[in-house]
């Protein structure tokens, strides 16, 4: 933990709120899993100023509307975990090593080298990065747990579910590499949608300037989704308007991200903006809204569906905003194959209540269907999916004492800022 945990509250009280933020995100992120994961946990839930995100790139403070107590809260957050370090086992070599190794990661994901030399040297270092946190006592065991309830939902060997954990944590910085080029570089982001192979292309393109009802665009958070749904956009007829619903982050180069249409691209956020005003535009005609549905109940209401044999809770919103928007839902997926990113596109369906359904259950047979959707292109490429190490907390487990508890549901469920 740096020095300025060690501070008094009236010490720290002299530091500017951004130092507050820095100290606070060092502290969370000085250890490895599962160390890092109780430093998160002894934060308590009800801040009012911030919120955490654990993202690709760690731990981050995010700052919410009411900033009236931020640094009060900040602080306190500061001598909290300052506390618990205290209280933890000593880091020793093994750590440092697989934190430093976690730091060139992170360097070269932001970093503005080649993506060639990019995905080459996270190959290497996301391979070391494993290696040196299984040195580490705590982080193997965490590591195993992890293999041993993955192994069983996904009933596949111990070795071939190790094999998959490794490889997806590769994928998840190399997505989130594309994804931060297609956000700040428009020139990479152009050539990176160029190479998607996308065989319904034509079809869609076609049926684009033939049809001009409304459409639900949705698929998980799988390959490089940011790039599948503006290379899907390039396919917009130029009067079609398109909406985006998604986390707080950067929602201008969101915006920005489909040029033909940015003049016409209306961002929602979760939280914030009513879904009323996208099912409204929905029923106008001629909008194309983007939306993912792998989310959990942080970002809405939920539905209860079968998710790998088991009873799971997804986000209800994509289903219902469908119906009531008189939407049709086109779901896709998008996935790496051969180095070459690929779009799938699914048969389109309009969901509608059928005679004597009410909506309630309407919404839960066409969540249920984009759930089993999920599960087999899961299935298929399942180092590819972002969520894969957090599955467990979508499912709702019938053992005696075996739910998660809110809060570690809420935890694990933050993604990046970007996510949604």
């Amino acid at each position: 933990m740096p020095d300025l945990a060690c501070d008094s509250n009236d010490a720290l009280l002299s530091h500017t709120t951004s130092s507050l933020m820095f100290q606070l995100e060092a502290g969370l992120n000085a250890r490895t899993e599962p160390f890092n994961f109780k430093l998160l946990m002894s934060i308590p839930e009800q801040q009012r100023s911030f919120k955490l995100v654990n993202g690709e790139l760690g731990i981050k403070v995010v700052l919410c509307d009411d900033e009236q107590y931020l640094q009060k809260e900040l602080i306190a957050a500061i001598a909290i975990i300052a506390e618990v370090h205290r209280q933890l086992p000593a880091i020793g070599l093994s750590e440092k090593v697989a934190l430093k190794t976690q730091q060139m990661v992170w360097s070269l994901i932001r970093s503005n080298a080649p993506l060639f030399s990019v995905r080459h040297g996270l190959s290497m270092l996301t391979c070391f990065y494993a290696i040196s946190r299984s040195w580490v006592d705590a982080a193997r065991s965490y590591q195993q747990v992890k293999v041993d309830t993955l192994s069983y939902f996904l009933q596949e060997p111990e070795q071939k579910t190790a094999s998959l954990i490794r490889q997806h944590q590769f994928y998840l910085y190399w997505n989130y590499v594309r994804r931060l080029r297609h956000l700040d570089q428009k020139s990479a982001s152009d050539a990176l949608v160029a190479d998607f192979y996308w065989a319904e292309r034509a079809d869609y393109a076609a049926m684009t300037s033939a049809c001009h009802d409304s459409r639900v665009l949705t698929t998980i958070h799988m390959g490089d989704f940011f790039g599948a749904f503006k290379c899907i956009a390039n396919e917009l007829d130029a009067s079609r308007p398109a909406i985006s619903l998604r986390r707080d982050g950067e929602t201008d180069a969101i915006k920005h991200l489909h040029q033909g249409v940015a003049r016409d691209h209306k961002v929602f956020l979760h939280g914030k903006d009513n879904p009323v005003s996208i099912v409204k535009a929905l029923r106008a005609g001629s909008q194309s809204l983007s939306i993912m549905f792998d989310l959990g109940g942080i970002f809405g209401e939920t539905t209860e569906v079968t998710f790998f044999g088991h009873r799971a809770r997804f986000v209800r919103g994509p289903a219902e905003m469908a119906i009531l928007g008189r939407a049709r839902i086109y779901p896709f997926v998008c996935f790496e194959e051969a180095g070459q990113a690929r779009i799938s596109m699914e048969s389109s369906f309009l969901p509608e209540v059928r005679p004597g359904e009410s909506l309630d259950k309407a919404v839960t047979r066409v969540t249920q269907t984009l759930v089993s959707l999920a599960e087999t292109w899961i299935r298929k490429n399942p180092a590819q999916w972002k969520y894969l190490d957090r599955l467990p907390h979508y499912l709702i487990l019938d053992e005696p004492g075996a739910d998660l508890d809110e809060k570690n549901q809420a935890q694990q469920d933050l993604g990046d800022g970007f996510d949604a």
